[in-house]
């Protein structure tokens, strides 16, 4: 989730000094309370766009300063807001960092996350439809989110290769109900169940040599 900022704060003026920054823009009638369009800019973010009694409402973009975490920190972001959240559509650009974890679907693995996220938002979490790309070795993913992970239906695309290298279910950001993994040439090497990221149920797999298997899968072997 890409927490934002608390900003209940009071001001006395159009370039008041708030949360070590300054705020410029439109009030609330008789108050001091940002209303409507208005700028802020603090040690750690800066933020223009819209403003409902105080909060981040409307359409906006909001720029963060790293602050080391490095692990999927959004560093920008356009699009819209609700009570300080990104709802509605929005793309979000991540700080880089390392990781040992494998691609979406586990096409190639990754040690260098450059990531883009544009699609649908609740609450700052990932929902709806959206494609996130990485950008090394360029894996990218399009279809359905759920609390910021893949769910339901689901196609992941390497920059290496001319077709997908997965395409079907998905459930918490893994691999779920039916789905084909294809290889380097487009050709489909498995198509069947999948349960927790591995083969499951019923499913037939291409071998190397050309032969062709038809049978029951358990936690990612045949067994039948």
């Amino acid at each position: 989730m890409a927490h934002l900022p608390d900003i209940s704060f009071q001001v006395a003026n159009t370039a008041a000094s708030i949360h070590g920054g300054t705020y410029e823009g439109s009030f609330l009638p008789g108050t001091s309370i940002p209303d409507g369009y208005g700028m802020i800019r603090t040690s750690t973010y800066g933020y223009r766009g819209g403003f409902k009694a105080g909060a981040f409402e409307g359409h906006g973009w909001i720029q963060f300063n790293f602050d080391g975490t490095g692990a999927e920190m959004v560093k920008e972001y356009t699009g819209g807001f609700s009570k300080n959240h990104f709802n509605g559509q929005g793309r979000a650009a991540y700080y880089p960092f390392l990781s040992l974890a494998q691609g979406f679907g586990g096409c190639n693995p990754i040690q260098f996350h450059g990531l883009v996220y544009d699609g649908g938002w609740v609450n700052s979490q990932k929902c709806g439809y959206g494609v996130m790309t990485s950008s090394l070795p360029g894996t990218t993913y399009i279809g359905g989110w759920n609390k910021d992970s893949q769910e339901g239906y689901g196609t992941v695309f390497s920059s290496q290769y001319a077709y997908p290298c997965y395409d079907g279910g998905w459930k918490r950001g893994k691999k779920e109900g039916y789905g084909k993994l294809f290889g380097a040439d487009g050709t489909c090497n498995y198509e069947g169940g999948f349960k927790d990221d591995k083969q499951e149920g019923w499913g037939k797999y291409l071998a190397f040599d050309g032969n062709l298997y038809q049978g029951y899968w358990e936690n990612g072997i045949r067994i039948a």
